[in-house]
């Protein structure tokens, strides 16, 4: 069953076991298929995040009650799953704002391990392909906030 059709607290439940899943898993990439395969099953809306004010985004326990998501709060879910479904692994996650012209896609996306998550659909492309890629701002998860850098 598709844990985001479910209530708020077996929403919640799929979720922790999810962020289980991913600190279990031994490969990079296994934790983060782990991660998109949950986070696939979201729906989407309109735009929803404001990209110049971190400070208005959501916590993860804000995102996963609200249940509301649009591309780049997709990227948010993602990150906050494998940052604290296993920080050590995911300390050098970033989100970057970016513009894609090739594709006509702007949003923020996640950075770690040398791939970028969420640029298509919930996805995880080599950041080394996005050869016409800008990157506006980067936020970094420090002190349990994001914060610019």
């Amino acid at each position: 069953m598709n844990p985001f059709l479910q209530s708020r607290e077996q929403r919640s439940a799929a979720w922790k076991q999810t962020r289980a899943e991913v600190h279990a898993a031994q490969s990079v990439e296994h934790k983060i298929d782990i991660c998109l395969n949950f986070w696939r099953q979201a729906s989407i809306q309109n735009r929803l995040m404001d990209w110049d004010n971190c400070h208005t985004w959501p916590n993860p326990w804000e995102l996963i009650y609200n249940n509301n998501y649009c591309p780049s709060s997709h990227s948010l879910g993602i990150a906050y799953t494998l940052l604290l479904g296993d920080p050590k692994t995911f300390e050098d996650l970033a989100l970057k704002l970016i513009t894609d012209r090739a594709n006509c896609v702007q949003k923020i996306v996640c950075s770690t391990h040398g791939y970028c998550l969420n640029h298509g659909f919930v996805d995880r492309i080599p950041n080394n392909s996005l050869k016409e890629t800008l990157t506006h701002s980067r936020w970094k998860w420090t002190n349990n906030k994001w914060q610019a850098g």
